[in-house]
């Protein structure tokens, strides 16, 4: 009697380790209707989708998840990267495991500018005063703008391809007056607060002034003249005299030290902005 309560005990203590064993081979390989998908992925803050629905963040570049056996679709996306879209199938012999390397849709620039105290916006966004940091940037087309407080003297794009870089010089200028919303991203950028260009529809948007009264767009040979309006002091070249009254003639004098001085009488219409080139000698 106490042999065949040994044997007993000892069949089911064999069919508990058998039934362990077939529960840890389980885990290592899957079930007998789901399995493990693991996802190496670069670079590591890569968001991935499974079968259009289901959304994984990964931790350290790696993703894994259990899922039925079969085919399975699956689309992964990173910023400045190309989307990555695949599929893989599982069956109940073995986990799928991934290596997956996205491939860069991005390059670098750099904004400088002789203008003094310009500001550099890229893309509607501040980066820079004079001068910006290499930046990244997806591939295609940007928007450069400087601008200084009511005055545009850049507007223009870039084309940069992935893996590029561009280090641009900007000096060729063509002064127009800013747009409300240009000027309101400039005054945020000096006051170091976030902001940028509005929309397309607000940068048509002129300084309702510049209809009542006429401006001057002023040149030179030299760059960073002092610029006198009657005598006062108004500003360094380029740039465009604002709040001329219309059919009135005004003096504007260009002085620089080392070069002779020039003074020319000028009277402009209403909304109206003639341009006015001086060329200074060296004494």
């Amino acid at each position: 009697m106490k042999r065949l309560a040994l044997l007993c005990l000892l069949i089911g203590f064999g069919l508990v380790l058998r039934g362990q064993g077939r529960a840890i081979e389980q885990f290592a390989s899957g079930s007998n209707d789901k399995q493990w998908a693991l996802l190496h992925i670069d670079p590591p803050n890569a968001i991935v989708t499974l079968d259009s629905a289901d959304v994984h963040m990964t931790r350290n570049g790696v993703v894994q998840a259990f899922l039925p056996l079969g085919k399975h679709a699956f689309v992964i996306e990173s910023p400045y990267y190309h989307a990555y879209e695949d599929q893989f199938e599982l069956t109940d012999s073995c986990k799928v495991m991934l290596d997956i390397h996205l491939v860069p849709a991005f390059g670098y620039a750099s904004v400088r500018t002789p203008l003094r105290g310009g500001m550099i916006f890229i893309d509607g966004e501040f980066c820079g005063k004079e001068k910006t940091p290499l930046c990244k940037f997806s591939e295609g087309t940007h928007r450069i703008r400087i601008i200084r407080d009511s005055l545009k003297f850049y507007d223009g794009v870039f084309q940069l391809e992935s893996g590029g870089k561009k280090n641009l010089d900007v000096s060729d200028f063509t002064i127009t007056p800013a747009s409300r919303s240009e000027m309101t991203a400039t005054r945020l950028a000096k006051a170091g607060l976030a902001g940028g260009v509005a929309t397309a529809e607000e940068d048509k948007l002129i300084d309702e002034n510049s209809t009542n009264w006429g401006m001057l767009n002023l040149h030179a040979n030299v760059a960073g003249a002092t610029v006198l309006v009657n005598g006062v002091e108004y500003g360094l070249t380029p740039c465009i005299v604002k709040g001329l009254k219309p059919s009135v003639k005004y003096r504007i004098t260009v002085r620089m030290d080392g070069w002779r001085e020039q003074t020319r009488m000028i009277s402009v219409k209403s909304g109206e902005m003639p341009e006015m080139e001086f060329t200074l000698k060296k004494k």
